[in-house]
């Protein structure tokens, strides 16, 4: 009696114990379960989401540079991603957007085990393939050049560029008045077309200034567009404006300060 009643006591310690591990294995990270995580919708909404949101690094287009990359990642019991990494790089730029891309995903449907949730890990191939054709109805999809066979062109040289920036931009008050002077770089892309886009400041003065830099560059007219193996591409182009005040009224402003 006392046998049985030892061997029961034992059985019931051994299927406690088995029941606690169990509890505990969903904090480990497995990479197979009973029951996978899903992202939501599927396979196929999964590489409907990397092609709509992965963005193809400027730089590596231009430079021809293509692959898939293999991202691998931890779906948490909660269905949130977490430490994303490359397993298989291409280029740190391909690489780099990989990650981004796959950070970003959506919560997914979490992985099971023994019932419980449990924390997998995943792999995902994110491709980079290069159009034979770069020209695209969505110009943010192009690429965009630093140089070119023939550089884009203010209409009547550089000259007139100088003059328009001379004739058009506006000295701010403020600036005028707290004798702030200075040279604000501003970078931009002259379109396929000739328009200016994508203006920004690359070395800032004082924010009215920068302002004005941005707003003059951008009343600019149409250039003539730079030109690659014959046909009209989209290139970066850098342009200073200077801010300089009349020494008469810089001194005037040191007087009015004292």
């Amino acid at each position: 009696m006392k046998k049985i009643a030892f061997i029961c006591l034992f059985l019931a310690t051994t299927i406690l114990n088995v029941r606690i591990m169990a509890d505990d294995m969903p904090d480990e990270v497995f990479t197979v379960v009973e029951l996978m995580p899903e992202f939501p919708g599927g396979q196929k909404a999964l590489f409907q989401y990397l092609a709509e949101n992965t963005k193809y690094p400027v730089e590596a287009m231009q430079q021809g540079i293509a692959g898939r990359v293999i991202c691998q990642f931890v779906v948490e019991k909660d269905g949130n991603v977490d430490s994303v990494k490359v397993v298989r790089g291409v280029h740190p730029l391909l690489d780099q957007e990989a990650v981004r891309v796959v950070s970003m995903m959506p919560t997914w449907k979490p992985g099971m085990q023994y019932g419980k949730l449990a924390r997998v890990r995943f792999t995902v191939p994110v491709n980079f393939k290069l159009q034979i054709d770069t020209i695209s109805d969505k110009p943010e999809k192009e690429p965009v050049f630093v140089d070119v066979e023939r550089m884009p062109e203010y209409p009547g040289g550089i000259d007139a560029l100088i003059q328009f920036l001379n004739e058009n931009v506006k000295y701010p008050t403020i600036a005028v008045e707290n004798n702030i002077e200075g040279k604000v770089v501003v970078q931009f892309v002259v379109d396929r077309d000739g328009s200016i886009t994508d203006v920004q400041v690359v070395k800032s003065v004082d924010p009215s200034l920068d302002k004005e830099a941005k707003r003059v560059i951008s009343a600019m007219p149409r250039w003539v567009p730079g030109i690659q193996d014959g046909k009209p591409v989209r290139v970066k182009y850098t342009v200073p404006v200077n801010f300089a005040l009349p020494k008469n009224n810089a001194k005037k402003s040191k007087k009015q300060k004292r």
